[in-house]
């Protein structure tokens, strides 16, 4: 729905929708203020059940460059790579449908001086209001980020330490608000993900991102972090007590299978040993604090103790215990060596306890 015609150096962005009646036009708004104006949106809208859609379609109405597309429940990947597929601009940038973008991310990502760049990475942060004129007295502030030096990544070593910092999830630099996990805060040369058929991956619910990022940056020649805030995430308290999934467990088994398979066909292992390791045990770590003994499963004792046993005959997470164990440092730090060694010694009522109160210090980071 809507109509455009191809223009040269167009930054398109992609915006998954699935039920986000509160947030989605301050969204399409944080957009739409942007100083850059040669772009296209594309909003996906994932079988909405709430008014969404129909908000969506009101901005579609009042700008031409915004087009809707109206999908079945696929998830949102799959909306992701509609997105993709159906984009025109030079420049790919995901936005999710509750969070806000600073005026000055898309016309920076449109610079002339990046055009021969393949992956453009910037900060985010954490915003708890959704008011536009707020948000746009806060990035007054930021000009000290003008000035920071721009670091650049090149080639094949480069590549390797940038995927070794996504899989252990670490930031480019110490002081650094950079999510090389996500999609989001970041730019994407729609040459680069055509050529190479890079989509997410649409068979698995948790960790496609970081599949995705792998990926793209295995293909990239370069890379450049452009240590500038131009992303703001929406965090509400209240959505940690819907954190809980009961299939977390059969998620991450997805994922192990994926992601090993990748980094075999990418030809990074065992170049990436310990990080791939490290990402594994993270990962374990998360599965029984949010899955199997979340204070809000409904499951009893006895039936987590059966998934522990599940989990102990799983291949990845048994050679990533394997692998940490000839190395203390591996297990990481100390509340995580206390978890696994007590869930590799299947002492699971202790691990239950370590999990309740990690889940109570996750929830408030």
């Amino acid at each position: 729905i809507g109509t455009m015609e191809k223009q040269d150096g167009k930054v398109s962005v992609i915006i998954p929708l699935y039920n986000g009646e509160k947030h989605i036009e301050a969204t399409i708004k944080s957009i739409l203020h942007s100083e850059y104006r040669n772009l296209e949106v594309l909003i996906i809208n994932d079988g909405s059940t709430d008014h969404s859609p129909e908000i969506a379609m009101k901005y579609c109405k009042r700008d031409p460059r915004i087009r809707l597309f109206n999908q079945k429940r696929k998830g949102v990947s799959v909306a992701r790579n509609l997105g993709i597929e159906q984009s025109r601009g030079e420049w790919i940038v995901f936005v999710d449908s509750d969070d806000f973008i600073s005026e000055d991310f898309l016309e920076t990502v449109a610079e002339k001086k990046y055009e021969r760049e393949e992956l453009l990475i910037f900060n985010y942060e954490r915003w708890d209001s959704p008011s536009h004129k707020l948000l746009r007295r806060k990035l007054r502030k930021r000009s000290e980020e003008k000035s920071a030096s721009e670091i650049s990544y090149r080639g094949r070593t480069d590549a390797l330490n940038l995927i070794e910092k996504i899989l252990r999830a670490q930031q480019l630099e110490s002081s650094g608000k950079a999510n090389l996990r996500s999609p989001c805060a970041k730019a994407y040369k729609k040459a680069m993900l055509d050529r190479y058929k890079i989509r997410f991956p649409e068979e698995i619910s948790m960790g496609e991102d970081r599949l995705f990022n792998i990926e793209y940056q295995w293909k990239a020649q370069n890379a450049l972090y452009i240590p500038r805030t131009v992303y703001f995430v929406q965090w509400r308290r209240e959505s940690a007590t819907h954190s809980f999934h009961p299939d977390y467990l059969q998620r991450d088994e997805r994922l192990q299978k994926r992601q090993k398979q990748l980094l075999d066909r990418c030809g990074l292992l065992p170049m990436l040993n310990i990080a791939y390791y490290d990402s594994v045990l993270s990962n374990l770590t998360h599965v029984l604090i949010k899955g199997i003994f979340s204070p809000y499963s409904p499951r009893r004792f006895d039936s987590n103790c059966r998934l522990c046993e599940r989990m102990q005959r799983n291949l990845w997470y048994r050679q990533a215990l394997e692998y940490a164990h000839q190395s203390m440092d591996e297990m990481g730090i100390l509340p995580r060596r206390a978890l696994l060694g007590f869930y590799a010694h299947r002492r699971y009522g202790i691990v239950n306890l370590i999990c309740k109160l990690c889940y109570g210090i996750l929830m408030r980071i």
